[in-house]
C-alpha cells in the first residue's frame, strides 16, 4: 500500500522518475541538404541501411575507412620520427663519450 497522500500524485511522480532513467529517444528534425547528399542517401545500399536514418546515423557515428587509414599512416610516421630521434640521441651520446 502507498504511504502517499495522493495515489495519483505518487504514480505520476514514479512514472516521471522512470522516464528520466530511460535513454533519450529519437527526435524528429528537418535539415536542408544538397542534391549530392540526397543522391548519396537515395543510392545507399538498402540491404545494409534499410532506412535513410540508418544510413545517416551509421555515417555520422562511425569513422570512414579513409579516416582510419589516415590515422594509421600518421601513427606509422610518428613511430618513424620517434625512432629517428632516438637514433640521433644515441649518436650524440656516443660522440660525447668519445669527446670526454
Amino acid at each position: 500500500m502507498h504511504s502517499c497522500t495522493s495515489h495519483t500524485e505518487c504514480c505520476t511522480t514514479q512514472k516521471y522518475r522512470e522516464r528520466k532513467k530511460k535513454p533519450m529517444g529519437r527526435t524528429r528534425k528537418t535539415y536542408r541538404l544538397s542534391d549530392e547528399v540526397i543522391q548519396l542517401i537515395e543510392n545507399r545500399d538498402r540491404t545494409a541501411y534499410p532506412t535513410a536514418t540508418d544510413y545517416i546515423e551509421a555515417k555520422l557515428n562511425k569513422p570512414t575507412k579513409d579516416v582510419t587509414e589516415l590515422l594509421y599512416q600518421v601513427s606509422m610516421q610518428l613511430e618513424e620520427i620517434k625512432r629517428l630521434v632516438a637514433q640521433q640521441q644515441q649518436e650524440i651520446a656516443e660522440e660525447q663519450k668519445a669527446f670526454f
